[in-house]
């Protein structure tokens, strides 16, 4: 409670003799004279108010105002804000007259009037009482915040009457009367000093008074011994005064007793449901702590709670205290491991075009958040437990889960898988043990040469246009990154001419050794002993070597010659003839090679312009300065087909 919202408590007394009434807030002390006797009175009855007290706060109670007090009235107004705060005030009552006062009897409706907010107790005074003439009596008077009281602001109203009247001195009190106390304090209830009274030797003494409220007892009774368990069931008044004590007993003796505690567990928090009975003062309590009991959470009659916030996969323990009507607490705990949030999963499928099928665990879009990134783009949102990402090209995605306090996350890279295609080169075909391949695996290539013709290696023509070349039959697809295309290479294989196959014819000239002479010709033609052409005997001496018959000449692209001659120099002419009549043929349709002196010459004629069959021949034209000639051989050296030449 705040001052803001002060509780305004108000006293009210009136007497009757002299009747005090108290009200909430405010208070007023009246008097009225009421003398009994016969109708000639020359005693004076006076009683009034004479004084009260500035008043004792406790807490941060205040007065409202300033006590103030007449004859006949006195007000008293507190301010009260907080348990614990209260206002205390004595009233001082005096026999201003010559006739001595009784106090007959003692009115009240605190206990059914008094509001829960406030508690207002009155001491200090008995019933049948002497208020002797000329004395004084002091009234005590309580105004409390009630410690349990959790309601709004609200005011309360009590009246006590004091009825005082003349003592006419039938008895002698101070032989036979004697003072009732009734002790409720002692055993722990509140004041109930307004019970007591003075009552005659031997008279019966009132044992029906209900004990003031202890909380979470039942007043049983009245008994002279304190520790008694029963009260009394009469009572006569002895020779002296005598102590009564209110005697109580535990309305729930004992405390709560917890049946189960069951536990729901996720990734983030932690359920707990109580069972728990009191069959004497119910369950008002559950409490419940997850950090060893440093901090408790209260949920009143609520018998479960949920932790939030928690790390998944750990273990925690729970502790549970439940509390009774009576403020009797029992206590247990109970072990809970959170689950373990997983990670997304990752499978595709496919080849050239992929599809990555993301699996989350269960609850996407609900008590999860799912999300995924393609190749570091946008997050997308996901709601449900999969989700299919198309690939056209390699990349990647990041699939991610949270639960608001954990988060978990997996990565998968994607190889599409490049697609192989064979180009046409003539020479032969090729097969690949691949159509399409990631790009770190390897292609092995299968040949198939048309006859003749040799494997040379092959071209990979990447997608962007740019070429790599290879030599063996496999290859790693990391050399284009991208789609390729094998185009082979082919060689028409090389032919050696004149082999034991030629037609040789002389003039001028003279030879010998062999022709041939059982010598097989050599590629490179290193060796000068094929055929001998020697003794020259004209200027225009010649030696011609020519084919028997025609040869398709289609696929080569050099005519290799080789001669030498020592001592002079003359030419060495190559002839292609259709047909074979040797008229008709082309002379020095190839090159002229000049052949040097006392050395030897290779020639290597461009014949890539001729296709299909011809005739060949290879003419040496001396003189007769010459010694000796030779001529080392003829060779048909094949045309190359490649991607870049592909003979179709």
């Amino acid at each position: 409670m705040h001052r803001s919202k002060k509780k305004r408590n108000i006293v009210i007394f009136s007497l009757i003799g002299i009747l005090l009434c108290m009200v909430v807030g405010y208070a007023a002390f009246q008097t009225r004279l009421e003398i009994s006797g016969s109708s000639t009175v020359t005693s004076n009855w006076d009683i009034e108010i004479t004084n009260v007290t500035a008043g004792t706060p406790t807490g941060s109670a205040e007065n409202a105002v300033a006590p103030d007090w007449d004859k006949l009235t006195a007000s008293m107004e507190a301010n009260l804000y907080d348990k614990g705060d209260a206002m205390e005030y004595d009233v001082t009552i005096e026999n201003k007259g010559t006739i001595d006062a009784k106090l007959n009897d003692i009115l009240t409706n605190l206990e059914q009037e008094n509001s829960d907010a406030v508690i207002i107790t009155f001491s200090g005074y008995a019933k049948g009482e002497i208020l002797k003439a000329g004395s004084i009596k002091l009234i005590h008077v309580k105004i409390e915040y009630n410690p349990d009281y959790e309601g709004e602001e609200t005011s309360s109203e009590v009246t006590i009457d004091f009825d005082y009247t003349q003592n006419n001195n039938e008895t002698s009190p101070s032989e036979k009367m004697h003072l009732v106390n009734y002790d409720c304090t002692t055993n722990g209830g509140t004041s109930c000093t307004n019970y007591n009274e003075y009552l005659l030797e031997g008279s019966n003494i009132n044992l029906s008074h209900s004990g003031s409220e202890k909380r979470y007892y039942n007043f049983v009774g009245w008994n002279t011994n304190k520790d008694a368990t029963s009260g009394l069931s009469s009572l006569q008044m002895g020779v002296g005064d005598i102590t009564l004590y209110a005697i109580y007993e535990e309305v729930d003796p004992t405390e709560p007793i917890i049946d189960n505690i069951s536990t729901a567990v996720a990734t983030n928090s932690i359920t707990v449901v109580v069972s728990a009975h009191d069959d004497e003062s119910g369950i008002v309590k559950y409490e419940y702590s997850i950090d060893g009991g440093k901090t408790w959470i209260d949920r009143g009659s609520n018998n479960t709670y949920t932790f939030t916030g928690l790390t998944s996969d750990s273990l925690y323990q729970i502790d549970i205290r439940v509390t009774n009507g009576v403020e009797k607490a029992a206590s247990s705990n109970k072990q809970a491991t959170t689950t373990t949030l997983s990670k997304p999963t990752f499978s595709e499928e496919g080849t050239i075009n992929k599809t990555v099928t993301i699996t989350y665990p269960s609850g996407c879009g609900s008590t999860l958040t799912c999300t995924y990134q393609k190749d570091n783009g946008s997050s997308v949102n996901v709601t449900s437990t999969t989700a299919e990402v198309t690939f056209t090209a390699d990349g990647n995605v990041v699939a991610a889960v949270t639960d608001g306090t954990n988060s978990v996350s997996s990565s998968y890279t994607v190889q599409v898988e490049r697609t192989l295609n064979i180009g046409t080169v003539k020479g032969g075909s090729i097969t690949l043990d691949k159509e399409s391949a990631l790009l770190s695996e390897d292609v092995n290539i299968t040949t198939s040469p048309t006859t003749d013709f040799t494997y040379q290696g092959a071209t990979l023509v990447c997608e962007n246009g740019s070429t790599k070349e290879i030599t063996g039959t496999e290859f790693n697809m990391s050399e284009c990154n991208s789609n390729i295309t094998v185009y082979p290479t082919w060689k028409k294989n090389e032919l050696i001419l004149f082999n034991d196959t030629a037609s040789v014819s002389f003039q001028h000239l003279n030879w010998n050794g062999n022709l041939f002479d059982g010598y097989t010709m050599s590629i490179d033609m290193s060796a000068n002993t094929y055929i001998l052409f020697s003794s020259p005997s004209s200027f225009n001496a010649r030696a011609q070597v020519t084919s028997t018959a025609p040869l398709d000449i289609t696929d080569y692209d050099t005519f290799r010659v080789g001669v030498a001659c020592f001592k002079g120099t003359r030419d060495t002419t190559v002839f292609f003839g259709p047909v074979e009549d040797r008229t008709t043929w082309v002379h020095d349709t190839g090159i002229t090679m000049s052949v040097p002196h006392e050395g030897g010459n290779i020639g290597n004629i461009d014949i890539s312009n001729f296709n299909n069959n011809y005739y060949l021949a290879v003419e040496i034209l001396t003189n007769d300065q010459i010694d000796d000639c030779y001529f080392n051989g003829a060779v048909l050296l094949g045309t190359t087909y490649s991607y870049t030449n592909r003979g179709i």
